[in-house]
């Protein structure tokens, strides 16, 4: 997880700062030789990617998350409420986005939403399930 987190940092980092210098062309910063296939995008094409990328590297993150809780668990019910607990928060997100779009907000929106799907990018929530999943179990015997 924490391989992951750091490449998804390094990508996002240095996309935002070429979506900077794309946007005011000041010429302060390049691309890293590993993202240079990043410089034939336009700002929209690259600023649509993030999404893809984001909803992608959320996948990732369950992915992830459902292998560690059936290293642990080996429950299937664990591994449904993981999956329901992304699937909220993906809702919540979308809701806020939506809410933003909606009411002329969209700054307030995209800030609300990207927290939460900060969130289920990050290992909080998995350390909010693990102890969640291991109440269960004494709850159960």
């Amino acid at each position: 997880m924490l391989g992951l987190g750091l490449f998804r940092d390094f990508l996002f980092t240095n996309i935002n700062f070429w979506l900077y210098e794309l946007y005011y062309q000041r010429g302060d910063f390049e691309l890293p030789a590993s993202l240079s296939s990043f410089n034939n995008f336009s700002y929209a094409q690259l600023y649509y990617f993030k999404w893809v990328l984001t909803v992608l590297f959320s996948l990732l993150y369950l992915l992830v998350y459902l292998l560690g809780i059936w290293i642990i668990f080996r429950q299937k019910k664990f591994l449904i409420w993981t999956v329901a607990a992304f699937v909220f928060i993906y809702v919540i997100a979308g809701c806020f986005y939506i809410y933003g779009w909606a009411f002329n907000d969209l700054k307030q929106g995209y800030q609300f939403a990207r927290t939460f799907m900060g969130f289920v990018q990050s290992p909080f929530l998995l350390m909010l399930l693990i102890p969640a999943f291991m109440l269960d179990k004494k709850v159960q015997i």
